[in-house]
């Protein structure tokens, strides 16, 4: 059945001796002895039967048979070594094959053996024992090249096959199989077999594993599902597939339907949907049905499905969350047209009604000024006490992100001047120019926002904050108004008295929040107000270069800001006129007297800072992308958002 070539020594011609003997033997019997056979003229031997003679004539037969029989079916010590001269290549199993010990004593590697009466145990023996056999071959990640040799299949007994993880082509022949009536496992996976799969007795094969070749269907157009990337395959073999018949040529009926047929469902399917959603929005929402208005520009507020603000913020997935903080969750979200924006989770409270929630669209949607954060839309579906609305997204993250960024350039003094300025611009207008008034009521720099062009913005200011709230205080104490703590009246000095504080961390950068308590840092006010040559109160960072005329004005402004008294500090468009140069600061006897000298026991009980970090939420600046909404300057520019 398998050609291997002769197969040589004494078994071979011992078993010629052997069968010489029985057939001279039976002819004896006949002749009165081998001798006497091949005697001539013998009389007795003249009178042996005719038919006896024949037995000469069987012995060439008989010996033909056997050298055809000795050459198909080879011993598996001869298939071994034809193996070893095909594949030795390199440094692989194959190859520290040694000759000088036995193949099944040895054993040699990934070769395992057993007695042909218990063949499924291992067990060492002489391969040169006809009970030996091999029964376990396994070459895998051996470097094997070319295709599989025939010769293979002298090792009939095999039970396990392991050719995986080499580099081997071809086809894998169904045939190849046939004389492995015991093999149960095989793993080819990891080569470069291609045309089909064999098909093999699976009630035998139990365990077979092809993937990672470059198997096809019979007469496929595509490789099988895991197999190895066509590209991969084209250049390692010479693997041809046919072209794949268009999807036209293979339903030319249904084409024809979805020519004729589709415009119409689409028409009609897209005016019932458009009525759908105008009715649905008709019945849930009828307050919102309005625009919002405002006094510099009318703008409307886009309802957003749940659905919607789901697949933006990624299900809201931790990985899109920009901070958390006492009214709710923020996070990025990517729109399906390409633009990013903000979606703010609201905290869930059973106190929170609908009608304060479209208070709060309206009010806030209203607002539109190129140094506030701008609402874009809101969300509110009969989810509960889900409540959601969305804002433009600032890619720079806040001013508490570039104070703790590693990068000393990302705040110059210039750039803190124009933040500083951009800021009392956005909160002056919340103060002044909204109906009804808004109170910020957590100015800090978490809370000040950096648009692409570095242009501060207000945010994170919500129902809460509109009117005269009560509503408890949330944010580092460092920054909230001693008054609002004695008294729990919430008015605009406090955001003024908040923005001082701010202006002092523009001017010392971490230090401020560094710092345990506000005694320290209202003396620290009164000396930079006071000193001629700021230069050793500021932020180190700013390495020298600064205007100190600024820092100087800066630092009266925040003194002014964080006097005892409410009445006595300035408005916030006051604040702005001083900063933008359009009016002088007042020159009063209250600005040199220390703040804390006539009322130190408003702070007798100081409230240590939070650790940075610890009430900051997470850095929105690390989601710095190419998303962003475009801005302008608080004097001189539009918005155009």
């Amino acid at each position: 059945m398998f050609a291997v070539g002769p197969i040589g020594g004494g078994g071979t011609f011992q078993r010629f001796l052997n069968l010489s003997s029985r057939v001279a033997t039976v002819a004896g019997k006949n002749c009165h002895g081998f001798s006497r056979l091949v005697a001539v003229r013998s009389s007795k031997c003249d009178r042996m039967p005719e038919r006896s003679w024949h037995l000469l004539l069987v012995i060439p037969v008989l010996l033909s048979l056997y050298e055809a029989a000795v050459s198909a079916t080879p011993q598996e010590a001869a298939v071994l070594a034809q193996l070893k001269d095909i594949w030795s290549i390199g440094d692989n199993k194959v190859n520290r094959w040694n000759e000088s010990v036995d193949a099944c004593n040895g054993p040699w590697p990934g070769i395992t053996c057993g007695l042909k009466d218990a063949i499924t145990v291992p067990k060492k023996c002489l391969i040169s024992n006809t009970s030996c056999k091999v029964t376990h071959l396994d070459l895998s990640n051996s470097s094997l090249t070319g295709e599989i040799p025939f010769i293979l299949g002298g090792l009939s007994n095999l039970l396990s096959l392991d050719l995986h993880g080499n580099q081997l082509v071809g086809e894998v022949a169904t045939q190849l199989f046939y004389g492995f009536p015991h093999l149960c496992h095989v793993d080819f996976s990891y080569n470069y077999f291609n045309d089909t799969i064999p098909k093999l007795n699976r009630a035998k094969i139990e365990d077979s594993n092809w993937e990672h070749n470059c198997f096809s269907e019979y007469g496929g157009c595509r490789l099988l599902p895991n197999m190895r990337p066509l590209c991969e395959c084209q250049n390692m073999t010479a693997l041809l597939l046919p072209k794949c018949p268009s999807w036209v040529r293979k339903n030319p009926i249904v084409l024809y339907v979805l020519v004729g047929v589709c415009p119409f469902s689409v028409i009609l399917c897209s005016f019932l949907v458009v009525m759908f959603c105008f009715l649905r929005r008709q019945r849930k929402n009828p307050i919102i049905r309005r625009t919002c208005s405002s006094k510099i520009q009318s703008v409307e507020c886009r309802p957003f499905t749940y659905q919607e603000l789901e697949e933006a913020t990624n299900n809201f997935h931790d990985n899109r969350l920009l901070g958390c903080g006492g009214s709710g969750s923020v996070y990025q979200g990517r729109f399906a047209n390409g633009s990013c924006m903000v979606v703010k989770q609201l905290v869930k409270a059973a106190d929170y009604g609908d009608t304060d929630f479209w208070k709060e669209v309206l009010t806030i949607g209203a607002i539109h000024h190129p140094n506030v954060v701008r609402l874009r839309g809101y969300c509110k579906e009969s989810r509960g006490l889900e409540r959601l609305l969305v804002y433009d997204y600032m890619p720079n993250g806040s001013v508490l992100d570039a104070l703790l960024s590693n990068d000393v350039h990302l705040l110059p003094w210039s750039r803190r001047y124009s933040i500083a300025l951009a800021t009392a611009c956005g909160l002056e207008y919340l103060h002044e120019h909204c109906s009804p008034r808004i109170i910020h009521k957590g100015v800090k720099p978490s809370n000040i926002l950096l648009d692409r062009n570095f242009t501060a913005r207000v945010g994170d200011f919500g129902l809460a904050k509109i009117g005269c709230s009560e509503q408890t205080h949330i944010g580092p104490q460092v920054f909230v108004d001693p008054d609002y703590v004695l008294t729990g009246r919430l008015t605009d000095k406090s955001d003024v008295f908040s923005f001082g504080m701010f202006l002092l961390v523009l001017i010392k950068g971490r230090q401020v929040l560094e710092t345990p308590g506000k005694a320290q840092l209202f003396s620290r006010i009164q000396v930079l107000a006071k000193a001629d040559d700021p230069s050793d109160f500021v932020d180190p960072r700013l390495r020298g270069v600064f205007d100190k005329t600024q820092i100087t004005l800066c630092a009266q402004i925040a003194l002014l800001c964080t006097r005892i008294l409410p009445d006595l500090r300035p408005t916030m468009g006051e604040i702005r006129r001083i900063l933008d140069g359009t009016a002088n600061i007042p020159l009063t006897t209250s600005l040199i007297n220390s703040p804390g000298s006539s009322s130190r026991g408003s702070f007798a009980s100081e409230c240590p800072t939070p650790s940075i970090g610890s009430c900051y939420g997470h850095r929105a600046g690390s989601f710095i992308s190419d998303c962003y909404m475009s801005s302008s300057i608080c004097h001189g520019g539009s918005d155009s958002v």
